[in-house]
């Protein structure tokens, strides 16, 4: 039997923003006649969970059937909950759904974290600038090769790149799309200049290229935006967070420039600084991979082998692109490795914020899954760049060492056997010197008498 048109409703009447873990109810009721049961399953059971569903109820004086059920909201996502209403036999009377959504219930946890994040990143900034050289800085500036070509990785091939793998790995899901698509358009992050210092790098041209990218930023984000966006998710107005984008500019400045002040007035402080930038910044990374990871636990839900994927081959990508310009631009390697982490390396809290912005909770948090996984992703091949750079010094080092320690055994024994030598000689019979004709000659007079008797 098919279900008839029905005046089903729900009180309340939208199911939104529900707090994961919590206990919640709605009552269902409907103006046909003959209702015997109710039935009530949800669409996602990891977002929702039905507890419990109770009995018809029929109002006689309003001639109307009602009932309640309960759920619980599990975890961070959308779902419908589908009502079915059936006579005494079992037949369906009605089916209606009833769309719910739900957020998060630590967002605390996430907020403190991304305050420690700052604050670290603050002083990494100040050590940056401390170990930065102003002849470089100025050579630079009066030849910007360099940024031109990192401008260009960053702007021009991120963007393609990123847009293309979203329409290759997700052609079906737009969402994840846009996500990927505006972490390639984000700008430069301020963990490349950490990972530049730590692979040898240019640090002054990488400082210098993260300012120029983010003051680009204001320009290429809304175009790259406008002009790509409606291919992926169509006539959807979206919202440029400039303030948040300035914000992130200036909060890169100006610890920079304190640790600058400090290489021009506080000159043996400044050395100091510049000691502990390694340490500082491979304690960012163990501390974004830590806490931050724990904080934001939620997001390893929602990945999967194509995610991880795309969230790896975007910046592995950006990486190879900005070497390969750089080199076939006769880039020294100092600053072909600058440009290449720069253009692999990006802020994707930029895309973060606008997407968070732009979609309502949980679509926002759902499609920033993209940028994180990107955020995760990045540092791999880094890593491992780091791990080979480190083992490959250790070798030389080692072979250096047992090459000098060689040569220093060499210098030993060798000097040990001339004096061996030189005393062997020393305490030889007269015999045995005149044999070997080490007494002989013109000017021995025993010699000479020798050969005369004979």
């Amino acid at each position: 039997m098919s279900k008839e048109k029905t005046s089903l409703s729900f009180d309340p009447t939208e199911l939104k923003h529900l707090v994961d873990g919590t206990h919640h109810a709605f009552i269902w009721s409907t103006n046909l006649t003959g209702v015997a049961s109710v039935n009530a399953t949800v669409q996602d059971e990891m977002v929702l969970e039905i507890t419990s569903v109770g009995d018809v109820i029929e109002d006689k004086e309003n001639g109307t059937f009602y009932g309640q059920i309960n759920f619980t909201a599990l975890f961070i996502g959308y779902s419908n909950i589908t009502v079915t209403l059936y006579d005494a036999k079992g037949y369906m009377l009605a089916e209606e759904m009833f769309p719910a959504s739900v957020i998060l219930s630590y967002q605390n946890l996430s907020d403190i974290f991304s305050q420690i994040i700052r604050i670290l990143v603050a002083i990494s900034y100040v050590n940056m600038g401390a170990a930065m050289d102003f002849s470089v800085v100025k050579d630079i500036i009066k030849r910007p090769v360099g940024p031109i070509i990192g401008m260009i990785c960053q702007y021009l091939f991120m963007p393609l790149i990123s847009f293309a793998l979203g329409k290759l790995v997700f052609p079906d899901n737009p969402m994840a799309q846009l996500g990927m698509f505006l972490s390639g358009c984000s700008p430069g992050g301020g963990v490349s200049n950490m990972w530049t210092h730590l692979l040898g790098g240019s640090l002054d041209l990488s400082v210098m290229m993260t300012f120029v990218s983010n003051i680009f930023a204001f320009g290429t984000l809304p175009l790259w935006i406008y002009l790509m966006a409606p291919l992926i998710i169509g006539d959807k107005d979206f919202v440029i967070p400039f303030k948040d984008i300035g914000l992130i500019l200036a909060f890169l400045a100006i610890p920079c420039l304190i640790g600058m002040a400090c290489k021009m007035f506080l000159p043996r402080f400044a050395r100091f600084l510049e000691r502990t930038l390694a340490a500082i910044s491979i304690f960012n990374i163990l501390f974004t991979f830590t806490f931050g990871v724990y904080s934001n636990l939620y997001i390893f839900s929602f990945f999967t082998f194509k995610t991880l994927l795309i969230g790896f081959l975007s910046p592995f990508l950006g990486y190879l692109s900005g070497m390969l310009l750089a080199k076939l631009c006769c880039q020294s390697w100092a600053d072909t490795i600058a440009i290449s982490i720069e253009t692999g390396v990006q802020n994707n809290a930029v895309a973060y914020i606008i997407l968070k912005l732009s979609f309502e909770k949980p679509a926002g948090d759902i499609t920033a899954v993209f940028p994180c996984a990107a955020i995760i992703m990045s540092p791999i091949p880094l890593l491992v760049a780091y791990i080979i750079k480190k083992s490959y010094g250790f070798l030389a080092q080692s072979k250096s060492q047992d090459i000098t320690d060689a040569k220093t055994e060499k210098s030993v024994t060798n000097g040990s056997i001339s004096k061996a030598s030189e005393k062997s000689r020393n305490q030889s019979s007269p015999d045995e010197l005149t044999a070997s004709g080490e007494t002989g000659g013109a000017d021995n007079p025993a010699a000479d008498l020798k050969d005369d008797v004979v």
